[in-house]
């Protein structure tokens, strides 16, 4: 392990703050406790749950498990845990042990929501277990739907998706109202983007509604997660009625 001294400029002088970059060993140190945890949770060590496990440390770090082993090897060695390094070592570690699988798996994962499909005036032919779908031509965020994904998917492989995770534990109802999200359909934005997507037998968006809203300080936990349909979601904005307390009660 290579230790880095770099100074930094403050308003009372400067002070030292302690870099690290770390070796093959760490790295390996570090692969084998992340394979360890998702030994000890059931899941299986794929490419499929590796890359979740990407997703995870960019967009929903509370819930990565790689995060939080990388804060504390760094603590345990007695190294920097600000979250900079923390990212920046997680990024590193992706690359020394899984770039190129990871940038074969991303080019494969393009190559399959490239597949043919029929067009019929306003709407697009998508096959799902041996039937062809029609689904309008613009989906949700004005998505164009490029693959419909069987259902179980969003249990085995998307289970800890930061959005899709709510549906998997939570069911696909709306919590407001009858609407039940029926399809789960990856939509292409205009830059070429692929979105995973839960739509109703009618293709309604369904969407994840925080219970008590992001602009108020609301989490990405799962308890403060509801499935709701866009409909429902529009119309409940960001009203929230803080629970009253035992003591309140009484």
């Amino acid at each position: 392990m290579k230790r880095i001294w770099r100074k930094r400029q403050d308003r009372n002088g400067t002070k030292e703050r302690k870099g690290v970059d770390l070796t093959k060993v760490d790295f390996d140190k570090i692969q084998n406790l992340l394979l360890d945890k998702m030994r000890e949770i059931g899941l299986e060590i794929n490419i499929d749950n590796i890359y979740a496990e990407l997703g995870l440390v960019k967009n929903d770090k509370k819930n990565s498990y790689l995060f939080w082993i990388v804060k504390d090897y760094l603590r345990d060695n007695e190294l920097t845990q600000d979250f900079q390094n923390i990212m920046r070592v997680s990024a590193k570690f992706f690359e020394e042990k899984y770039g190129e699988v990871i940038r074969q798996y991303k080019a494969d994962l393009k190559k399959n929501f490239e597949l043919e499909h029929k067009k019929i005036g306003r709407f697009i032919m998508l096959p799902l277990d041996g039937e062809l779908i029609k689904v309008p031509e613009r989906i949700g965020h004005n998505y164009i739907p490029v693959k419909i994904i069987p259902m179980v998917d969003l249990h085995d492989k998307f289970s800890r998706h930061k959005r899709l995770k709510t549906f998997h534990h939570k069911g696909l109802k709306c919590v407001r109202c009858e609407r039940v999200g029926k399809y789960l359909i990856a939509g292409k934005d205009r830059g070429g983007q692929i979105h995973l997507d839960i739509y109703t037998k009618d293709f309604e968006l369904m969407t994840v509604d925080h219970i008590k809203p992001k602009s108020l300080g609301g989490s990405y936990d799962i308890e403060n997660l509801d499935p709701m349909c866009n409909f429902c979601n529009s119309e409940k904005s960001n009203k929230w009625e803080e629970p009253e307390s035992e003591t309140d009660e009484a």
